[in-house]
């Protein structure tokens, strides 16, 4: 039969099979998911989500989900690689969601090796709500929905502080493939999503078709404009539209420190000469090469008389 709602089977003698963790570890399938592209596997997903454990093992196959996977603060999502496991999510809404409340901050929250396809465009990857020191490493996050064109508003992952913050989560290792936004840093609620940590995360838009689309787009929601300030960038093709327009357009809201550009020497020195004047948090860029580079130079240099 079946499993219940602990994962436990009852044979056909009548005898009920306990479910068993290995080390903590839950296996979705032990749960009723099967992987098949046809079978709709939230339910057996969130079972697994929610049977105590503190890591869920979500093996190779392709899971369609219809409603959001929600796992509870501490719990880690695994996969067997982003080229073996697939969420392909057929809801309007977001397809992974991390943080049990928008009060409270959740800590330990984790999704690894796997990859997230969106059927729909206005859906969402992966939420982080209110999380602390949460990690999502080698995920890949891809928009289905055709045509890629600008009413799409799809998001890869979305930190949001909502009422109780957000800060210290790292990212390594990302890609976000046919997104309208890749990762969007703005609070639903009063409180920040700061000091964010991205190492070697891609954005590939669709300039050509959706010139709306952000790569990182920090906003400007809660009560002060503290959005992304500490945030720490490195390596990866790195697109920085609403950043980058905020730091011409509002540099007070900014002490960005910028290396490893190739703008002049001259332009480096104004801009940081005007920005260490700013005494707030920083955001720091390091490493920062990406084919939008000529685009943000022209910004620099049209507006220089600003800074």
């Amino acid at each position: 039969q079946a499993a219940d709602e602990k994962g436990d089977h009852t044979l056909a003698n009548g005898t009920v099979a306990v479910l068993q963790m290995v080390d903590g570890i839950a296996n979705v399938k032990q749960f009723g998911a099967k992987g098949d592209d046809i079978t709709d596997d939230t339910v057996a997903i969130n079972l697994a989500v929610d049977s105590g454990t503190t890591t869920v093992y979500i093996p190779e196959g392709k899971y369609k989900t219809t409603e959001g996977i929600e796992p509870p603060n501490g719990v880690g999502l695994v996969g067997a690689g982003v080229t073996r496991t697939k969420i392909k999510y057929y809801g309007t809404a977001t397809a992974v969601s991390f943080g049990d409340s928008p009060i409270v901050v959740n800590y330990g929250c984790s999704i690894s090796d796997l990859k997230i396809e969106l059927v729909e465009k206005t859906s969402k990857g992966i939420n982080l709500r209110a999380t602390v020191k949460a990690t999502v490493k080698n995920i890949i996050l891809e928009g289905l929905y055709l045509p890629y064109d600008n009413t799409r508003t799809n998001i890869g992952i979305h930190i949001d502080g909502a009422d109780a913050s957000a800060f210290f989560n790292k990212f390594d290792s990302v890609l976000c493939n046919h997104m309208h936004e890749s990762f969007r840093i703005q609070t639903t609620g009063t409180l920040h999503a700061t000091t964010q940590y991205f190492t070697n995360c891609t954005a590939f838009g669709d300039q050509a078709t959706d010139n709306l689309s952000f790569g990182f787009r920090i906003g400007d929601g809660g009560t002060y404009i503290q959005e992304g300030q500490g945030t720490v960038i490195t390596g990866g093709n790195v697109v920085f539209d609403t950043g980058m327009d905020m730091l011409v357009n509002q540099p007070e809201n900014f002490d960005m420190i910028v290396t490893n550009i190739p703008f002049s020497t001259e332009i480096k020195k104004k801009i940081l000469a005007r920005l260490v004047e700013i005494d707030k948090p920083f955001i720091i860029i390091l490493n920062f090469t990406n084919i939008f580079t000529k685009y943000m130079r022209e910004i620099f240099e049209g507006k220089l008389d600003q800074l």
